[in-house]
């Protein structure tokens, strides 16, 4: 029995492969992260083509950076729709404005109608560093 007991599975490891790479630099940098306030927005949820608006709650999110470095421009979709993003350092803190809403067509942003429109306040809640893919 205690032979069964002291059987021990073998792992195979790989070696890797001889890299030829001359890595020369990498970029990294920071993306700061931002939560929107829930707010109230107006929204269709009719399905018979005429419209039926309700109040519903909402919030996004905000990055300063994708994964890749380049600047955000615009919230998280939420509903349809996002906001513009602006943001710049306060007291050594990352501060946000979130501007109009937006719905998003085909690639190209258009202003939602006036009664639709709505904004949030944003929390910073971290900041972490990125390497450039």
């Amino acid at each position: 029995m205690e032979e069964a007991v002291k059987k021990v599975a073998k792992k195979t490891v790989k070696k890797k492969a001889d890299s030829k790479i001359k890595m020369r630099s990498s970029k990294k940098f920071l993306t700061h992260h931002f939560q929107c306030s829930v707010e109230k927005m107006r929204q269709d949820i009719g399905w018979t083509g005429t419209p039926v608006w309700k109040w519903i709650d909402h919030m996004h999110f905000a990055h300063t950076k994708d994964s890749s470095g380049r600047t955000q421009k615009y919230t998280t979709k939420i509903n349809g729709h996002c906001h513009e993003l602006e943001w710049e350092m306060v007291d050594g803190e990352p501060v946000a404005r979130i501007g109009r809403a937006f719905k998003e067509y085909k690639g190209k942003y258009y202003d939602m109608p006036e009664e639709q429109q709505h904004t949030h306040t944003c929390e910073y809640f971290g900041t972490d560093e990125l390497e450039s893919k």
